[in-house]
């Protein structure tokens, strides 16, 4: 949603060689894709930005994260939070014109 998008762009934009700017929501988007567990912490810090009260700061989130991860004796949460972070902003209708421009970008290239 908005919230999520805002402190996206405010926190995680990243800067190119140029100093061009992509947005905060894709750059998490992108290493999701690439099974970049790093970014789970941003997209939950992000997820959860809507809340006005009681929000949880990263370091506590990284905390969460961690403990589901030491928690799990599969040894797959971390792809399945991976996974199930990347699902959710692939296939979140706020996001979808962001989603499919990378995409046609990319087959242009």
């Amino acid at each position: 949603d908005f919230a999520f998008d805002r402190t996206a762009n405010e926190k995680y934009a990243k800067e190119d060689k140029n100093g061009d700017k992509s947005g905060g929501t894709l750059s998490i988007y992108i290493s999701l894709l690439n099974d970049d567990a790093v970014y789970l912490s941003a997209f939950w810090d992000c997820a959860l930005a809507y809340l006005k009260k009681g929000r949880p700061s990263v370091e506590q989130i990284e905390d969460a994260i961690a403990q589901i991860i030491n928690d799990d004796e599969t040894g797959a949460a971390v792809d399945n939070l991976v996974k199930e972070a990347f699902n959710t902003l692939d296939s979140a209708g706020f996001f979808k014109g962001k989603v499919r421009q990378h995409w046609k970008m990319l087959e242009k290239i």
